[in-house]
């Protein structure tokens, strides 16, 4: 009967969206309604649906407004009703034996306003559509690189629907909105990582790294976004000024001193607005033979993959503290060679790329353009699709994994073709049963990336380094490190910051097997966070593979 009666008081007040759940069985009902707040409207709708909850739950089934759960202060003005004056004034007794001061939690539960309920309402105007749906609960404030540094997701959307708010407001209002703006493109903007990790805590499953997107995107000025989509058409070329780029400024940087260039960069921020390299000692150099791919070994039998070299690993060597005998992919080559893996490179490899630097910083049209050129590529490389495809980069298996989220058309449909293996799970799954190691001495720490931890790999990972190392361990303080593609260069305290817990748990391991990750940023940012040199996770496999004779 109360269920009937409910679902007419929601029609009875406008509320045709409404839903009833909860475990009725028990004599519970739960029900959600879409209410807003912005104007006198919405509150006298609200006020008179709410008294006529209340006469039908308190009054009419002499039922309770909360159940198992908190009163509130939504709740707070009806407390008399549910319990009567007696039970009540024994509450007020308690609470100030307990509190005589009233300083906890003052006017919860326990109020005189009798519409408390209407007064001091949460104002969420519409901003946008990607972040419309965040409550502000917070789930995701833990997995933020930036929460210490700046602004958690829930204060970059809070912030903002309040600068939008205020914007429509009289001259003071606007004067605020001003200020907020002028200091929200540091606080919000520029210290996202845009890792996607908020996504994994919010119950809506809100990645408030679109949002941070939609802004850089809006901020572009037609030249930037000219040789954005120029460099999508002439990568190689991009790719060979990152490794000239590393070549000529590593080196001064480490005669400088990494500390005097980070100081020059800030003072030179201070003074100008604008951000340059912040350069650290484990900056590495650009990768030796230039744009040569290491030699395939040649295997008989058919192709078995297709190798993508991620644009990282084509640009960049090895970072100060390595002593490998060959860089990332070579290795990788070599490790699929001793598996008796025959593998290949796309067509032109050089020149694609997964697109996450574009993504990253709005370039959508370049992005998209990007995408469609390295699936084409990859759809003809693989056989339209008979081959997988073995990337060594987990943020861009990740990316190449979501090309769904910008492409269509025939680029959509030779993409749904595609095998997309990150070099974790092909490790895990095809590589290591065909090897025969023998583990390194030691602990080996691991650092899962982001995407990483987004597709679910961390376990894999794990696995893959207890089978090439003694003992292996992911730190339990281990989250996103921060860097961000380029963020740990423009902007060092934002690793600074992330990094700290997981920094101080890697000090306390003793590590004697080194420090793994699966993405060349993340492996420089978590070496300057922790003093240790992180490598590829393939280096470790290869070490256990020529101890092995």
């Amino acid at each position: 009967d109360a269920t009937l009666e409910l679902q007419g008081l929601m029609k009875q007040h406008g509320y045709t969206e409404g839903i009833i759940f909860g475990h009725a069985k028990d004599g519970n009902l739960h029900f959600v309604i879409s209410q807003a707040f912005n104007d006198d409207a919405g509150l006298s709708q609200y006020k008179a649906f709410i008294d006529d909850v209340v006469e039908m739950t308190a009054g009419k089934y002499d039922g309770a407004l909360k159940a198992e759960h908190g009163t509130g202060r939504n709740m707070a003005p009806f407390v008399e009703t549910e319990w009567g004056p007696a039970a009540v004034s024994i509450m007020r007794e308690l609470k100030s034996l307990l509190d005589p001061e009233h300083l906890l939690n003052p006017g919860v539960i326990l109020n005189d306003d009798p519409e408390a309920h209407l007064h001091d309402i949460k104002r969420t105007p519409t901003i946008e559509e990607v972040a419309d749906r965040c409550i502000e609960c917070g789930f995701c404030e833990v997995w933020c690189p930036s929460r210490a540094l700046t602004m958690s997701p829930r204060r970059r959307i809070a912030t903002w629907r309040e600068i939008q708010f205020l914007e429509k407001g009289d001259l003071s209002d606007r004067e605020i909105a001003r200020q907020l703006r002028r200091d929200y493109a540091y606080e919000s903007v520029d210290t996202c990582a845009v890792d996607g990790l908020c996504e994994l805590g919010c119950p809506v499953k809100i990645n408030t790294g679109d949002l941070t997107r939609h802004f850089r995107q809006a901020q572009h000025s037609p030249f930037k976004l000219h040789v954005a989509d120029w460099t999508v058409g002439h990568f190689d070329t991009a790719v060979g000024m990152l490794r000239r780029g590393l070549n000529l400024a590593t080196p001064l940087v480490r005669f400088l001193g990494s500390a005097r260039v980070t100081d020059m960069s800030r003072w030179l921020y201070r003074i100008s607005g604008r951000r340059i390299p912040a350069w650290h000692r484990y900056m590495p150099t650009g990768r030796r033979g230039g744009g040569r791919l290491p030699q395939v070994a040649q295997i008989a039998g058919d192709w078995q993959v297709v190798y993508f070299i991620s644009c990282l690993n084509r640009g960049m060597d090895g970072i100060p503290g390595e002593s490998w005998p060959t860089d990332t992919a070579q290795t990788v080559v070599d490790v699929l060679a001793a598996a008796g893996i025959q593998a290949r490179y796309p067509a032109e490899l050089e020149g694609l790329c997964c697109g996450t630097p574009y993504s990253s910083k709005g370039f959508e049209n370049a992005y998209r353009r990007m995408a469609q050129k390295t699936t084409t590529a990859l759809w003809e490389a693989s056989d339209h699709g008979r081959l997988p495809i073995l990337v060594d980069t987990s943020p861009c298996t990740f990316h190449m994994k979501h090309f769904e989220d910008i492409l269509d058309g025939d680029h959509l449909d030779q993409w749904r073709q595609l095998r997309i293996l990150d070099i974790i799970e092909y490790l895990h799954d095809e590589v290591l049963p065909r090897l025969s190691i023998k583990p390194v001495v030691g602990t080996a720490v691991l650092h899962p990336t982001c995407s990483c931890r987004k597709m679910g790999l961390e376990d894999k990972m794990l696995a893959v380094a207890r089978q090439c190392a003694e003992q292996a361990e992911i730190p339990i303080d281990a989250g996103c490190c921060g860097f961000a593609g380029d963020r740990g260069f423009l902007i060092p305290e934002l690793t600074e910051s992330a990094t700290r817990l997981e920094a101080a748990a890697v000090r306390r391991i003793d590590g004697s097997a080194g420090h793994y990750s699966t993405s060349r940023t993340c492996e420089m940012g978590m070496s300057a966070a922790t003093d240790r040199t992180y490598s590829a996770l393939i280096q470790l496999v290869g070490q256990a593979l020529r101890n092995n004779g």
